[in-house]
């Protein structure tokens, strides 16, 4: 799923570059718990509807359309 995903998101131009994503407050604190990219948490983020856990290394969200 996660490389047909890949796939589909390059298919229809869903691209980010990092360098240009600009992390909000709540990224930020998510990322220093989870310990990962506060542009990644940013991304993710905005795609997401609610997050469901976050703890070391573990970030459960529920997207937007209802996938967890």
């Amino acid at each position: 799923m996660v490389v047909a995903q890949k796939i589909l998101s390059k298919a229809e131009g869903r691209l980010i570059e990092p360098r240009n994503v600009v992390p909000s407050a709540r990224a930020r604190e998510l990322a220093e718990l989870t310990q990962k990219d506060p542009r990644l948490v940013e991304v993710v983020l905005s795609e997401t509807d609610h997050v469901l856990r976050a703890r070391e290394g573990v970030l459960i969200v529920e997207h937007r359309l209802g996938s967890v």
